[in-house]
């Protein structure tokens, strides 16, 4: 009898390097729509790289939206708590 791959796929994304993985590829995918909940003028300003070491590294076009982003960097972690309780911080490079 065949048994569906659902829940060895759920048995394999619980392990702590993968789930770690799969919620970074999603708040990759979801940034755009992080973002437009702070601020809809920061969309395609920045874009999230990686997580290291618990915390996000996230790219900004300048300077001038490096600091901007700073301002939101409180939302932005409560947002982020909802994807994955392992980040810790934020962090935005050019």
């Amino acid at each position: 009898m065949f048994i569906g791959i659902k829940p060895t796929l759920f048995k394999f994304a619980k392990r702590p390097g993968v789930a770690g993985k799969l919620n970074e590829q999603r708040i990759r995918k979801d940034w755009p729509g992080i973002v437009l909940s702070v601020n809809e003028r920061a969309v395609g300003k920045s874009e999230a790289l990686e997580v290291k070491n618990k915390t996000l590294i996230v790219r900004v076009v300048n300077s001038l939206w490096l600091q901007e982003m700073f301002f939101y960097r409180n939302e932005l972690d409560k947002k982020l708590y909802k994807y994955d309780k392992n980040i810790s911080s934020i962090r935005f490079v050019i």
